[in-house]
């Protein structure tokens, strides 16, 4: 009541929802890649762990031998696993601690340009708990792994069941149930994208059972190669991929490369298109004038900071030779309801008030109208919200409240919340003011531009708090901005790498050292070092290159997916066009880098001295 309709009445904490909905797209954004970068560490610690299991099924019959029951045995194994699973979790606590304030430290700058955003780091408790948790179960899983053979005769000779029982079934129904997975994931990015993270997650789950099958395809593959190559190097090679004993730390070892350039392609595929359409629509809007006077600030990118200029200082600025026009701009930020909205009030004199890549849907005579007084251009998100569509009237919450026909749907024009475009005038009338918050200029473009720009500085001189920029400068700007807006997913995807390699180079080099004894006999047998690391690099490489090929070619189906969902549901600008040079990169680099780093140790590992009779 004592607002009279000219003030906003709101809650206390309505600036929180309203950074709770522009933080929202890269909120989920980053949520998603760090699923995914999540899932990368519990296969590194699965197949880590997995590369026991042959000296733990003796360690079981060793206990079955001596008396000990199974339910002891059982416990045994919980003990261990538990304590293992701690200890690794209470490491990466702290590691990840510490990349937390050493790499991420930094805050969201884009959004602290309409929101009072802290540097306080905030780590919440179930943050803490999933983590620790996941630690501990990849331990238990692996650990347990021989579990079901306690229960058997077997366990007392210390063996365990034949490899090639039920395998055919299983490789049916895991392959099944991956296809019923994709078409599912097919659906979602038709008929909704909005559930983005759900289909992704999907298609994570799709690649992972359909792995064992692909994988099995590239082993026979080679097999049939083999036959046409005159040398044992195939053989070997072919003899540690069918190995019944190395199959689940195989399929962890692929799974680990697959996720990983899955969330590379898609995730880096997405922000390069996203980039593209944040990019092209600041340069739409900044490429309107050849020259900008604005506000000197870092918090001003969208120019909503008021300029103090009169009308002598603008009769002075349109006196200098080269200048066409010069034109108040004006823009703010507006609330309407939990939206902080960017507002544009460009000059009749703009080519285009409406950035045109940037139009989903318009009314005729576009430039026309929004240039007239009584029209306006909504985001998409916003126009739901109010329930508009085009040639709908709306009513704008200014602080002179004012009525609009609706002229053009557009994209969010690279805010989170929204943004809308009126005319200078109405902005004027909307807002009570005439004060510009920039200065639009266009040359004649008989002087050059810097000249142009310096006779400038000297007419506005000494206001040291304005700042002149060129539209390609000020565009640098705004793609810097972009830059900063998506530099956390840059910095998950340098480090999921990072952990990806990591993870398939410690597990390979474990793997080579349980296979010394192999080694040692097949040297007995004849076959030389040069002929065995040769075998050994050919089985890494078909692993490697058949996962990450597969991981590239579902992240590019992730990419479609999340443009999709980046483009429906935020309403940003999104380019999409197929990452697959991206894909080809991250293959190509992640296969290398892997094998580079693998290299060394295999040739360690086949230097072993021959030992006759135990190369089987």
């Amino acid at each position: 009541r004592l607002a009279a309709g000219r003030l906003d009445v709101v809650e206390a904490d309505a600036d929180v929802a309203a950074f709770h909905r522009a933080a929202t797209p890269t909120r989920q954004s980053t949520a998603l890649f760090s699923v995914l970068a999540a899932l990368v560490g519990f296969l590194f610690a699965l197949s880590a762990v997995l590369l026991t299991v042959p000296q733990r099924r003796r360690f079981i019959a060793d206990l079955r031998i001596a008396g000990y029951t199974p339910s002891a045995v059982v416990r045994v194994m919980l003990a261990d696993a538990l304590l293992l699973g701690a200890a690794g979790a209470t490491l990466g606590l702290l590691l990840g601690d510490l990349l937390s304030r050493e790499l991420f430290d930094s805050v969201p700058g884009y959004l602290a340009f309409a929101f009072p955003v802290g540097a306080d780091r905030s780590v919440s408790p179930t943050s803490v708990a999933v983590s620790a948790a996941a630690g501990i179960v990849s331990g238990c899983l692996a650990v347990l792994t021989p579990v079901p053979e306690i229960f058997s005769r077997r366990a007392l000779g210390g063996t365990h069941p034949d490899p090639r029982g039920g395998s055919r079934r299983s490789t049916v129904l895991t392959g099944g149930t991956g296809l019923a997975c994709l078409a599912t994931v097919a659906v979602i990015l038709v008929a909704a994208p909005g559930a983005a993270v759900a289909g992704t997650l999907l298609l994570v789950a799709a690649m992972t059972l359909l792995l064992p099958t692909l994988v099995g395809a590239a082993v026979a593959a080679l097999g049939w190669l083999g036959q046409w190559v005159r040398s044992a190097v195939p053989a070997i090679a072919l003899m540690e991929l069918r190995a019944r004993a190395s199959r689940t730390r195989t399929l962890a070892l692929a799974a680990t490369a697959a996720v990983a350039v899955f969330g590379i392609v898609a995730v880096g595929g997405a922000h390069r298109d996203l980039e593209r359409g944040l990019n092209s629509s600041a340069d739409e809007i900044d490429a309107n004038a050849d020259l900008w006077v604005s506000f000197r600030s870092s918090q001003n990118a969208f120019a909503t900071a008021p300029i103090s200029l009169d009308g002598r200082d603008l009769d002075r600025v349109r006196a200098l030779p080269g200048v066409a026009t010069a034109e108040r701009y004006r823009g703010a930020f507006l609330d309407i309801g939990d939206r902080r909205l960017w507002v544009l009030a460009p000059p009749r004199s703009a080519d285009a008030p409406v950035p045109p890549r940037q139009i989903l849907t318009a009314a005729d005579d576009l430039t026309r109208r929004v240039r007239a007084a009584g029209w306006v251009t909504l985001s998409e998100a916003l126009a739901q919200t109010l329930d508009a569509g085009v040639g709908d009237a709306v009513r704008i919450p200014a602080p002179e409240p004012i009525t609009l026909r609706v002229a053009a749907i557009t994209t969010n024009l690279g805010w989170p919340s929204g943004a809308l475009i009126l005319s200078a005038d109405d902005f004027a009338k909307a807002w009570g003011s005439t004060a510009p918050t920039a200065l639009h200029i266009e040359l004649d473009g008989v002087r050059a531009t810097p000249t142009v720009r310096a006779e400038l500085a000297g007419a506005l001189a000494p206001r040291d708090e304005l700042q002149i920029e060129t539209a390609i400068q000020r565009q640098r700007r705004h793609h810097a901005m972009s830059d900063d807006a998506l530099s956390r997913l840059t910095q998950i995807s340098m480090l999921v790498i990072g952990a990806a390699v990591l993870a398939m180079v410690t597990a390979m080099v474990g793997a080579l050292w349980q296979r010394r004894s192999t080694f040692a006999g097949l040297k007995a047998d004849g076959f030389t070092e040069w002929e065995l690391w040769r075998a050994v690099l050919l089985d890494s490489a078909v692993l490697l290159s058949t996962a990450c090929g597969i991981g590239a070619a579902f992240g590019l189906a992730g990419q479609a997916l999340m443009s999709r969902a980046l483009a429906e549901v935020t309403g940003f600008p999104v380019f999409y066009s197929p990452g697959i040079g991206l894909a080809f990169a991250v293959l190509g680099g992640v296969t290398l880098l892997t094998l580079a780093c693998h290299a060394v140790p295999g040739y360690i590992a086949v230097r072993i001295r021959p030992a006759p009779g135990i190369g089987t």
